[in-house]
This record gives C-alpha cells, structure tokens and sequence, in this order.
C-alpha cells in the first residue's frame, strides 16, 4: 500500500490550524460581548454610571488560549453584584454571562465558520 499526497494533507492542516489561531481573539471577544451586553441590561440602574462603566478587554492571550474579561471599575459594582451587610445583591454579571451560554457560543462559532 502506497499513501500519496501526506505532504499536502499536512500543509493544509497547517493553514487550518493558522486561520483558526489568527481567529481566537476576535471569537472570544465577540462571544465576551454578548455576555456583556446581557450584563449592563441586567445591571440595576439608578444613574446609569454603573451600566456604562462595564468594559470588556483582552485579558491575555497565547497560542491555545484567550481570555477576555469583563467587568467595572465603580467601587460599589461589586455590592450591587453579591451584596453586603446592608444590602442584599443583584446578580447581572454573573447571569449575563450563565443565562447566556448557547448564544455567546453560538457567536463564538460564527466568528470561527466565517473565516472558513
């Protein structure tokens, strides 16, 4: 038995393996701001500074892994999230994300089909 054409079998995984490399960030990104966008329609609103202050942002990166991540930097963001002594919390960050897992794969599939 003779196996011909390994050389280009080979090659091309090669190049799969570089397009999907080259989209990892953008998939993670684009997965990571649905979750925010779920989270800032979640977050309590009483002047709305806490609603815009959520951000997403590459966290770090490597050949294998992103990692994104979203959050705010209003001191009272985290009360509003888990509560306190005075306060019992309203959850938006974490059920932005939880409640939302088949959609913000769905768009991290997306994001890897269409560089197909």
């Amino acid at each position: 038995m003779t196996l011909e054409g390994m050389s280009e079998v080979l090659s091309n995984i090669q190049k799969l393996q570089s397009k999907l490399e080259s989209q990892m960030e953008p998939a993670a990104e684009a997965g990571a701001l649905v979750g925010e966008r779920y989270t800032k329609e979640g977050a309590p609103v009483k002047t709305g500074k806490l609603r815009r202050s959520y951000a997403t942002r590459l966290e770090s990166k490597s050949s294998d892994e992103v990692v994104m991540r979203t959050g705010t930097d209003v001191e009272y963001g985290p009360d509003q999230e888990f509560g306190n002594s005075r306060q019992s919390g309203t959850p938006h960050l974490r059920p932005g994300f939880n409640n939302h897992k088949s959609e913000i794969l769905s768009t991290v599939k997306k994001t890897f089909e269409g560089s197909l």
